[in-house]
């Protein structure tokens, strides 16, 4: 018994879901705290908007770099570079982000590294499933970056409220850093050794499939709209006259409600399919928009947070799932590079801006008011998309794992 609990331990699917743990804890830590920190920092919404911008910039720029280069050179080692750049960033940023100048140099030095270490786990994560042939799904393994999540965004919440905004990016870099030891016993995927042999012409075909592209203009739509939960939901709280605590909370049940949505996901994609999937998650999140547009009590949004199982963690896991059926395998992290250079690069750089100018001149709910009408019209778009131009629609698509296009 006690060799057999050794050897779960010491198994490549715990030491990815323990790198998955450390890797969101860090991420909630910080990033959905960012612009109170700004806005604690005296920051106006426009500067809000341009500095939190300034992520999601680097990521349309450098993401698609980092996939390329990992898929080239080798996908573990990227990813213990980032890991390790980006937590040594995130100490700078508490030491030196004052200013103006120094806030914009340090974001841009931490998103330079930090912006890779997301979809190259994704990756590692897809190199296992398709190395060992097990039972495990890609949302088997990411539940544990939630739990990672809801314990990154209640830890920092508590030290920010004892301390000051600024000690997220502390709290951040030492979650980082115990993804270091389980980095290093990563296993490169033998795929990845041979990648010096890669045909780029494929890549140049990924990058002008019509399918690939139109599915990228909707992640860039749908993260536009969702921009505002993200990382302005913790603003509309305060607003509405929420404590941080509550804030964090909020966030905390966030992480909590997607967990088991990561586990049934699979069952959804075979049971109504990938797309489907997808559509469903979007009408989902046009009616929390819409709530948190007619509301103005704090409890409710706590309630409200209990569809973000549904409106995030179903939708990235079928995004995640379509695109690594649209994508070969050789070319694995470049694909998981695009959706979150879409989401994360275009959809945020866009989306911040777009809520931190209407903050300036409307309220919160009115901004979500309008995401929500945004997002039911981009429902009917991509179901035209999805379904009206599908030629072969009449053909059942499966992916490897069973799961219905």
């Amino acid at each position: 018994m006690y060799k057999k609990a050794l050897s779960i331990l010491r198994s490549p699917a715990t030491n990815l879901r323990l790198l998955y743990i450390f890797t969101y804890a860090a991420w909630a830590a910080w990033v959905p705290f960012f612009s109170v920190f700004l806005k604690d920092s005296g920051f106006s919404g426009s500067q809000i908007g341009v500095i939190s911008s300034l992520i999601w910039l680097v990521m349309l720029i450098v993401q698609p770099l980092w996939g390329i280069r990992a898929d080239h050179t080798g996908r573990s080692a990227c990813y213990k570079i980032s890991v390790i750049f980006a937590s040594l960033f995130l100490f700078l940023f508490y030491f030196l982000g004052y200013s103006l100048v120094m806030v914009v140099a340090c974001t841009l030095l931490c998103s330079l590294f930090y912006v890779a270490i997301q979809p190259l786990l994704d990756t590692l994560v897809l190199d296992h499933i398709d190395r060992e042939k097990s039972s495990l799904t890609y949302g088997n393994l990411r539940f544990w970056g939630a739990l990672g999540a809801s314990i990154g965004s209640q830890s920092s919440s508590l030290i920010s409220t004892w301390y000051s905004s600024n000690t997220i990016f502390i709290t951040a870099a030492l979650f980082l850093l115990c993804c270091i030891p389980f980095a290093f016993r990563l296993k490169e995927n033998k795929a990845s050794h041979n990648s010096m042999k890669m045909d780029f012409k494929d890549l140049k075909s990924i990058i002008g499939d019509k399918i690939v592209l139109i599915f990228l203009l909707i992640i860039i739509l749908i993260s536009i709209a969702q921009t505002s939960i993200w990382y302005y939901l913790t603003v509309y709280m305060k607003d509405i006259g929420a404590s941080d605590y509550m804030a964090g909370t909020a966030i905390t049940i966030d992480g909590l409600v997607e967990l088991p949505f990561y586990i049934l996901a699979a069952y959804f994609f075979r049971k109504i399919g990938l797309r489907k999937t997808i559509l469903f998650t979007f009408i989902i999140t046009a009616i929390r928009l819409f709530i948190y547009a007619l509301n103005d009590v704090p409890a409710v949004v706590l309630v409200t947070e209990c569809t973000h199982g549904i409106s995030w963690a179903l939708m990235w896991v079928a995004i995640v799932e379509y695109t690594n059926y649209l994508v070969k395998a050789e070319w694995r992290a470049t694909g998981q590079a695009l959706i979150w250079a879409a989401y994360y690069g275009a959809g945020q750089i866009i989306g911040n801006i777009w809520t931190g100018v209407l903050y300036e001149h409307i309220s919160m709910q009115s901004i979500y008011a309008i995401n929500g009408v945004v997002v039911l019209l981009l429902s009917a778009l991509a179901s035209v998309i999805f379904f009206i131009t599908d030629k072969s629609k009449k053909e059942i698509k499966t992916t490897e794992l069973g799961y219905k296009i």
